[in-house]
């Protein structure tokens, strides 16, 4: 099996072991998804858009987020670039939250 096709059925399994999943990985913890990828393939990159508010993770030739591969042509439009090293640990501080039934984005409570 390629390695596309064990990211996207990792994804896939993510995705639909709650419907939770999928609001978690876009409103939030996108950024998390890319360090539960560099997990698994150290070779993963952070990319992020400013357009869309949102990071997805590159890992060889190939960009995903929790929505399985990305087209390229979409991530060129909507102006993702790799994150920096330097800005790496800032980005992990975002996580999903759902404070009282808010949906919301907050930085970690507790520091690593």
């Amino acid at each position: 099996m390629s390695k596309i096709k064990i990211i996207e059925n990792l994804l896939t399994e993510l995705r639909e072991s709650a419907d939770i999943i999928y609001n978690i990985y876009t409103k939030g913890s996108c950024y998390r998804l890319y360090n539960v990828l560099k997990a698994i393939y150290p070779e993963a990159v952070p990319y992020w858009s400013d357009f869309d508010g949102h990071a997805i993770t590159k890992i060889d030739n190939s960009f995903y987020d929790i929505g399985g591969k990305l087209n390229k042509k979409y991530v060129e439009e909507r102006g993702y670039f790799e994150v920096p090293n330097r800005l790496r640990d800032g980005y992990s501080m975002m996580k999903y939250g759902d404070e009282d039934n808010r949906r919301t984005v907050t930085p970690e409570k507790y520091s690593k």
